[in-house]
């Protein structure tokens, strides 16, 4: 599969696991509508009628994340329904060069905060802007386009997970996000090379599926795929919690030079002593409680 197919087909596979609802009609209308499907399917839209549009929060052209009051629920049509509570009121700012770590215990919403600023999920309440060219995007009004768009040109995003096209080569996963920018198939290849050789991916297995790869070795080509297009804005989702001493020196290393090349980056680090070398600032988030029937929330 070349890797023009390649970057058409990820789009498909990088939706699974993320929010339902509107996603499949939005998946139709990305890949009816876009001229190149990209990575992932958003789920930002625009404001409900009725629904003012947020002023702009900053006029510090160094804000490249403004977050204020988001909230964000789930509700789950087979348990009652009942409203599941995610987030409640998050506010957070991030500037060119600072590095935001996202704590807290499992279930405090640290991964739905991540995907909320990367689109997946549409927000309750609240606002979120993510810096473009110059402007500030805010998410709750932004439509699938201009969320294609953010990922396209600024954001970067390592999940906790890996979901590739079953026979494709690590160096070829690693290298699509360059090429889905028009960048010609051997100069990804190379910056993604050099990425992989960082992280000590041998190039015995560079042409092999991660799917046969150890834990480890699928989340250092998951921080190449991330990191290989120098994004303004980075979003990271422990992205070194399977790594050893070694590898998550390099992951950090990686890290700050993002950070002196002016990038925002916001993530969740579990592991104190990476957390310790990239962060600036910290977020705490706790776990806002059980599921409430629909009922009880009128």
């Amino acid at each position: 599969m070349g890797l023009g197919a390649f970057a058409a087909a990820a789009a498909l596979v990088q939706a699974a696991g993320d929010e339902t609802g509107r996603l499949e009609s939005l998946a139709l209308w990305s890949f009816r509508r876009a001229a190149k499907p990209r990575l992932g399917l958003p789920c930002a839209g625009r404001q409900p009628a009725g629904r003012k549009e947020k002023k702009m929060p900053t006029t510090d052209p160094q804000v490249m994340v403004k977050v204020c009051a988001l909230s964000k629920t789930f509700t789950l049509h087979l348990a009652g329904p009942a409203v599941l509570p995610a987030l409640r009121d998050v506010s957070l700012e991030v500037r060119a060069g600072e590095c935001l770590a996202v704590v807290g215990p499992s279930g405090a919403g640290k991964s739905t905060l991540l995907r909320c600023l990367f689109g997946n999920c549409r927000l309750t309440s609240g606002e979120a802007w993510i810096r473009r060219r110059g402007r500030l995007i805010a998410l709750s009004q932004a439509s699938p386009r201009t969320v294609m768009a953010l990922r396209e040109t600024t954001l970067g995003y390592v999940s906790q997970f890996l979901r590739v096209i079953p026979r494709v080569g690590a160096l070829d996963v690693a290298a699509e996000p360059l090429v889905s920018l028009g960048r010609s198939p051997e100069e990804a290849r190379a910056a993604a090379g050099e990425l992989l050789e960082r992280l000590r991916i041998p190039r015995r297995l560079w042409t092999l599926a991660p799917s046969t790869f150890s834990g480890g070795e699928k989340q250092r080509v998951n921080i190449a795929r991330g990191l290989v297009k120098s994004s303004p804005v980075l979003l990271l989702d422990e992205p070194t919690a399977s790594l050893d001493a070694a590898n998550k020196r390099t992951a950090a290393e990686l890290i700050n030079e993002a950070k002196a090349r002016g990038a925002a980056v916001v993530g969740v680090f579990h592991d104190r002593e990476v957390r310790d070398m990239v962060a600036d600032q910290t977020l705490e988030l706790r776990p806002i409680g059980g599921g409430r029937p629909l009922e009880e929330l009128a």
